[in-house]
């Protein structure tokens, strides 16, 4: 499985990182290891989160309060 982000959501991501570092030192980082562990769990197990809006999924993060939306298809 391959895990594909659209643009609009690598510059939110680059810009919430950003956001953090300026709030507090390596604050945005640790938001990027979060957000990286998260995509980890979406490709291991991309069934296991509830259903936001058919046919999306949403991880919600633990330390942040963001959410990952995203879809699952299948291989062929």
């Amino acid at each position: 499985m391959q895990l594909i982000f659209l643009k609009i959501a690598r510059d939110e991501l680059a810009e919430i990182k950003r956001f953090y570092n300026r709030q507090q030192a390596g604050l945005g980082d640790a938001f990027q290891r979060e957000a990286k562990f998260a995509t980890q769990l979406i490709l291991e197990r991309p069934l296991s989160w509830q259903i936001e809006i058919e046919p999306t999924r949403r991880f919600i993060l633990n330390r942040f309060p963001y959410k990952m939306v995203y879809w699952f298809a299948p291989s062929k």
